[in-house]
């Protein structure tokens, strides 16, 4: 199958590049930006190509790789095409392939692809995609494609519903990027302990980073350690003195959670006392 791309980004040049390495044919690109276009048609030894049409004719497989915002808008002008018996797909973690309405009209497949990694450049992310897993979602023919696809690339893979994309997309973005607010949070807390910020970031690291493989290697209940599993009140409340605002917030609202798994891993711990005072 000719697998096309409406969109030369960071994930359009990626997933191009990482399909032909395991030997998909690419049909090429299009891009508003057409030098883009052409950088990744470059990149992937297939075509430029200079008009949308064109790549529909000749693409078994689209990839709309453009930013959430834009997704609509191109299905509007490719659904108007000969799409019929194509098959459809944007990435974005957030929205569905409902987004292509009418696709049963055209008797066109369609799907939404979705790779849980930070995509951060154009020319080595490609590198990092063998190790990601992919979410799929859309009509029965597209997902036993695009799975016999990820089979053969070597990913995991796991099909949802529709209706649970944001949920999805939410869960990603707190363990990606709202992890970084927190990682913020101890790193400032430290600067008024005197270290400079590269000094923080040197010293938290072996502790986040053994945390978060205790994490996938044990799991979320026994990777668990500190004060909140110990139920150490008193140093719960000293944390809670040095604490203001919206930190104050997130402390007690995020040790609340922790509480809640400690009590699952300890049963024979009670938290009631904790948890009063973690009250917000």
């Amino acid at each position: 199958m000719r697998i096309g791309f409406i969109g030369a980004g960071k994930v359009g040049f990626s997933l191009g590049k990482y399909f032909l390495l395991n030997e998909y044919e690419i049909s090429g690109y299009f891009n508003r930006n057409i030098k883009e276009a052409l950088n990744a048609a470059k990149f992937t030894n297939s075509l430029c190509f200079k008009n949308i049409n064109e790549i529909v004719d000749k693409s078994d497989i689209l990839f709309i790789t453009v930013s959430d915002s834009v997704i609509s808008n191109i299905w509007s002008i490719i659904s108007e095409l000969p799409v019929k018996d194509k098959i459809i797909c944007h990435c974005s973690g957030l929205l569905s392939s409902s987004i292509f309405s009418g696709a049963n009209k055209k008797s066109c497949n369609v799907c939404s692809v979705h790779p849980l990694l930070a995509v951060s450049g154009k020319y080595d992310s490609y590198k990092d995609l063998k190790k990601a897993f992919f979410t799929i979602e859309g009509n029965n023919f597209s997902i036993k494609v695009i799975s016999e696809i990820l089979n053969k690339c070597g990913n995991k893979f796991k099909v949802i519903e529709d209706k649970s994309k944001i949920k999805y997309h939410l869960a990603a973005s707190i363990a990606s990027n709202l992890v970084i607010a927190l990682a913020k949070i101890s790193i400032e807390t430290l600067e008024q302990c005197g270290f400079s910020e590269n000094e923080a970031i040197n010293a938290l690291s072996p502790l986040m980073i053994e945390n978060v493989k205790n994490i996938f290697d044990k799991g979320v209940k026994n990777a668990l350690t500190g004060p909140v599993e110990r139920c150490d009140i008193s140093t719960i409340k000293s944390h809670i003195s040095a604490l203001e605002d919206d930190e104050l917030t997130i402390y007690k609202l995020l040790s609340k959670k922790l509480s809640a798994v400690a009590k699952e891993k300890n049963s024979g711990i009670n938290y009631d006392s904790l948890n009063k005072i973690l009250e917000v």
